[in-house]
């Protein structure tokens, strides 16, 4: 038996829609009346706004800005040796009549941190009319030279100091009286460009840091009395003190060069003698000359007859030789120059 069917399928009618659009003068004419109404109106409600935030802000200005309580009243900065009050509002363009609430902190500190010589900077408005800047120079560890590029040492126009993180500055006023003790290392011009401001990268800076971190590690005063560095040959440089002493050293071994250095200096100024140079290179039999020593005499011309040399003889040999020749002159000896018996067996050793 067939089994009867219980759904009916339903075909869905298809309705279709006619739109039509009637334009006439009469219906355009109400479509641009109901944009322009609506136009006004948002004009209108824009207006009610502006007028709005208008007076608020005249209120605020004349309660705020305008406000002789609230302004610039005290000024307060730290004692520094690189911005001084005059210097403080040409750098961060502050006005002595200007509302507080129109000096921006933010935009005061990174005027002041554009300055190379000015490390931090803190800024701190205290209301009603109190401003109190704080400001931290760099510290210089030495003076950078550069003569062939227009650097001179020590100069406060044209020199540049620079501090422990290798950043480049220039000498202000109130630094000059702390700069003038620092040490200078000079630098060749064929290196990179000495720019205030940024970091230097030059090598000779590097190896005269070497020499001077090496020298304050043995003896923490050492900037006193270093005067200049520089880089003498490639594979040399030379540490120039105040009294006039030439040091030479290699690049290696800076440690135990130091210390013969050290201890070459402690000991002629024990024994009242000045070094005027002293090569470090080597382990042993350091050439040393000191300050008044005369020079040796260049050698003989090859067409010119060697003076006569002097011979020492013996005491037992002059008394004989006497006897039989009747002769009573003395030995005669050439003085010669040496150094003292504990700075050889210091560099000889």
């Amino acid at each position: 038996m067939f089994k009867k069917r219980t759904s009916k399928h339903r075909r869905r009618r298809e309705v279709k829609t006619l739109h039509a659009q009637v334009i006439s003068p009469r219906i355009a004419a109400y479509d641009a009346r109901k944009a322009l109404g609506h136009c006004c109106r948002m004009l209108a409600w824009l207006g009610v706004i502006g007028g709005v935030a208008f007076l608020v802000w005249t209120g605020l200005n004349r309660a705020l800005f305008q406000n002789p309580e609230f302004q610039l009243q005290e000024l307060v900065l730290n004692d520094n040796p690189v911005v001084d009050e005059a210097r403080l509002f040409q750098v961060t363009g502050i006005e002595t009549d200007a509302s507080l609430f129109q000096l921006n902190p933010t935009v005061i500190r990174e005027r002041l941190l554009a300055r190379p010589e000015i490390l931090h900077a803190k800024v701190t408005r205290e209301f009603p009319g109190r401003l109190e800047i704080v400001v931290a120079p760099r510290r210089p560890q030495v003076w950078i030279s550069c003569p062939s590029a227009g650097v001179q040492p020590r100069d406060p126009l044209s020199g540049l100091l620079v501090d422990a993180h290798g950043k480049m500055f220039g000498c202000r006023p109130g630094m000059l009286a702390e700069a003038r003790m620092l040490p200078v290392i000079e630098v060749s011009a064929d290196g990179p460009a000495l720019v205030e401001g940024e970091e230097i990268r030059h090598p000779s800076y590097l190896r005269g840091m070497r020499l001077l971190r090496q020298a304050q590690e043995i003896d923490p005063g050492a900037a006193g009395w270093i005067d200049v560095i520089r880089q003498h040959k490639s594979w040399a440089s030379e540490m120039i003190t105040r009294a006039g002493t030439v040091a030479t050293f290699g690049h290696d071994e800076i440690d135990r060069q130091m210390r013969d250095f050290l201890a070459a200096l402690r000991h002629s100024e024990e024994s009242g003698r000045q070094l005027a140079s002293i090569q470090l290179i080597g382990r042993r039999n350091l050439p040393v000359t000191f300050q008044g020593e005369t020079p040796p005499a260049p050698p003989a011309a090859m067409d010119q007859p060697a003076p006569p040399r002097a011979i020492l003889v013996d005491e037992g040999a002059s008394s004989t030789d006497e006897q039989a020749t009747g002769d009573a002159t003395p030995p005669v000896e050439i003085p010669r120059p040496r150094v003292d018996t504990d700075l050889q067996e210091l560099l000889e050793r």
